[in-house]
């Protein structure tokens, strides 16, 4: 029996799989099996690991879907496989760090904890470093991990070795969110997590792997969300967390729902972080009361650096002053800040081409580290009365 088994799932992965897979087999922890799971690809891929498994013949298991199937099923088609009870995910494009398995590894067995994350650089098509890590909120900790989840996807599938127990699947109904779906619902069962703060994978940026999944992601949490009990959810964190801290969260999951008056009742009258006055102010936007959330915005930016901040400010400028001429010197100053923020660069683009009801806001304060920009596409606000 191995001890550890990689899944690695595969669709038209040609480009880069060869050195996904040399960079598992190059590990420092050498007892484990690699399960590749190719996904229906219609390029090379198939051969490329067939290739892999001549060079490495009683190292790789390499299962084969006839149709595409999704990322979910690829995984749970590992998972079926799977001969140890200690599981890691990675990604067919990823480089890992010789040390990742062992780290990971040995880190699950010294904190008793049931997930082991760890953190990742962004590199481009060629490898190139993009001079970006992903990291993790700086007080993220088992006590208070849900309240991080309602609020923003934090982890991901491609970083995590865990073990494996009847909970570890992922739901395939979902085009996307999947890994969201998994550790949020973990977490709520009260499994526990430690974090690596070293980066063991080099994440790579490219256009097939960000192509529209935005939307996509979005969409996926919301259906997500629409499953969840909130009031009971609220008066379970209640118990262990102030109200403001739980209202917040709360209220940022019914954002996700779309549900933008029941956010906005439990952000009305209580003293709010800067996050949940975002939050309060993008629920406002939602329903076009640009006053109330220009206000807000006008308020937020004495208090908060965040570029979201005064991307949004920028924004309402526009659609409740009609100040073109002083947004675009904010968005300019923003793009100072964090050049690689998409909706401030699409919202110069607009100014400049005089395609105004094309803005776009962002819904949630920016990550501290933005992995890249594209992961920041929102829709266009609608300003339609």
């Amino acid at each position: 029996m191995v001890k550890v088994s990689v899944i690695m799932p595969a669709y038209n992965s040609e480009l880069f799989i060869g050195e996904a897979i040399e960079s598992i087999l190059n590990q420092t922890f050498s007892d484990f099996e690699l399960i590749v799971v190719d996904d229906g690809s219609i390029d090379q891929t198939a051969s490329i690991i067939k290739e892999k498994i001549n060079d490495a013949p009683n190292r790789i298991v390499f299962i084969q879907h006839e149709d595409n199937m999704g990322a979910a099923q690829a995984r749970n088609t590992g998972l079926n496989y799977a001969k140890a009870d200690i599981i890691m995910f990675a990604d067919a494009d990823d480089i890992q760090d010789p040390r990742r398995l062992e780290t990971a590894y040995y880190t699950l067995l010294s904190s008793e904890v049931d997930l082991v994350f760890n953190d990742c650089q962004m590199i481009g098509t060629r490898g190139e470093a993009l001079h970006r890590t992903k990291g993790y909120p700086k007080d993220v900790n088992n006590a208070n991990v849900i309240l991080h989840s309602l609020k923003r996807n934090h982890f991901w599938s491609s970083l995590v070795l865990l073990k494996k127990t009847e909970d570890l699947y992922f739901d395939t109904s979902l085009a996307s969110a999947e890994d969201f779906e998994l550790f949020f619902r973990l977490f709520r069962k009260g499994y526990t997590f430690d974090i690596i703060p070293e980066q063991l994978t080099n994440y790579r940026i490219h256009s097939t792997n960000l192509s529209g999944d935005t939307s996509k992601a979005q969409q996926a949490i919301a259906n997500i969300m629409v499953k969840i009990d909130l009031e009971k959810l609220m008066n379970r964190l209640f118990q262990q967390h102030s109200e403001i801290e739980v209202k917040e969260a709360i209220a940022a999951a019914y954002l996700w729902r779309q549900e933008y008056s029941t956010a906005i009742d439990l952000l009305t009258g209580d003293h709010l972080t800067a996050e949940g006055s975002f939050l309060l102010a993008s629920c406002y936007i939602k329903l076009q009361k640009w006053e109330e959330s220009f206000h807000i915005f006008k308020q937020l930016k004495t208090e908060s650096a965040n570029p979201a901040v005064l991307n949004n400010f920028a924004v309402l400028l526009i659609l409740h002053q009609k100040d073109v001429e002083q947004a675009k010197l904010i968005l300019e100053q923003v793009l100072q800040i964090e050049p690689e923020y998409m909706d401030a660069q699409h919202n110069l683009s607009c100014i400049a081409n005089q395609q105004l009801d094309h803005l776009r806001l962002t819904e949630r304060p920016l990550r501290e580290k933005i992995t890249a920009g594209q992961h920041y596409r929102q829709s266009e606000v609608s300003h339609d009365k």
